[in-house]
């Protein structure tokens, strides 16, 4: 690009590139660059026309905040993973460079999806179709350091006391083992409803480690066909994803019942109260 851009070149000549640009926010996006020479009134000029790919940008890279927390956390996921996304990157410019753009829709298409497919295949940001990009480092920081399980069960223990139908200390009952209550803890407030906090027995019935859950969206759990998880869940999706978005009031309740997959891909009900 630099070439292109700092000698005048014949009327016409063009160049098209693909690119990992920021917004003045620090905010990331996949930049498809088409840049031709013209001419006008005798004058030089290069237009340039940006098609931003309509794809989500790795988790990892997505903003100068969220790579700083890898840098704090997971300093050697990231590097591995923009050594392994690198070779990629330049294998689609070459592809770029030695092809002729015609349609930069149908460019900008092809691009996208050979990305994608490549994330899937080689990152842990997909789980099957879905989408479950380690966003929520910050939140989860934020919750052990600052707020911890401990303090948010004994502030809902009188809750899960009467849905289990256990009895209440001062009734004679005894304290629930706090191990052994298969649950789990988001953030609404955080990028795409993370994932805080995972009990043991979580991980015992889904086969999902805290390291690997923590920070996403819980939607790893859905069968990870799409259209599968259409036929199965979709009711139930629709009706979940308001509640998870929107603001409630404290103790608002929903029950959904949704056909889930662990980790191996075996399939369980999962009656599901949040």
């Amino acid at each position: 690009m630099r070439e292109f851009c700092t000698r005048v070149h014949p009327k016409g000549h063009s160049i098209t590139n693909l690119l990992l640009n920021e917004k003045r926010c620090g905010d990331r996006f996949w930049n498809l660059l088409f840049m031709t020479h013209v001419e006008v009134n005798n004058t030089p000029y290069i237009l340039a026309v940006q098609s931003i790919l309509s794809l989500p940008m790795p988790s990892k890279i997505i903003s100068q905040e969220a790579t700083a927390a890898y840098l704090e956390h997971s300093e050697m996921d990231l590097y591995m993973f923009v050594e392994q996304l690198t070779p990629k990157l330049e294998v689609l410019r070459n592809q770029l460079r030695e092809g002729s753009v015609a349609n930069l829709v149908k460019a900008a298409k092809k691009t996208s999806d050979k990305i994608r497919n490549w994330m899937k295949n080689n990152s842990d940001e997909y789980e099957g179709d879905h989408l479950v990009p380690k966003a929520g480092l910050k939140q989860v920081t934020t919750f052990e350091s600052d707020v911890t399980w401990k303090r948010t069960f004994h502030s809902v223990k009188s809750r899960l006391w009467s849905m289990f139908c256990i009895k209440a200390e001062s009734e004679g009952g005894t304290d629930i083992d706090t191990k052994r209550v298969a649950c789990a803890l988001a953030d609404p407030k955080g990028d795409d409803c993370p994932l805080v906090f995972i009990s043991k027995e979580f991980e015992e019935l889904t086969g999902y480690v805290r390291d690997w859950a923590l920070g996403r969206n819980c939607r790893f759990l859905q069968p990870n066909c799409r259209e599968v998880n259409k036929l199965l869940n979709a009711e139930e999706v629709a009706r979940m994803r308001p509640f998870c978005r929107e603001w409630q009031p404290l103790g608002t309740q929903i029950v959904v019942i949704l056909i889930n997959e662990a980790q191996t891909s075996f399939p369980f009900f999962n009656l599901l109260i949040m």
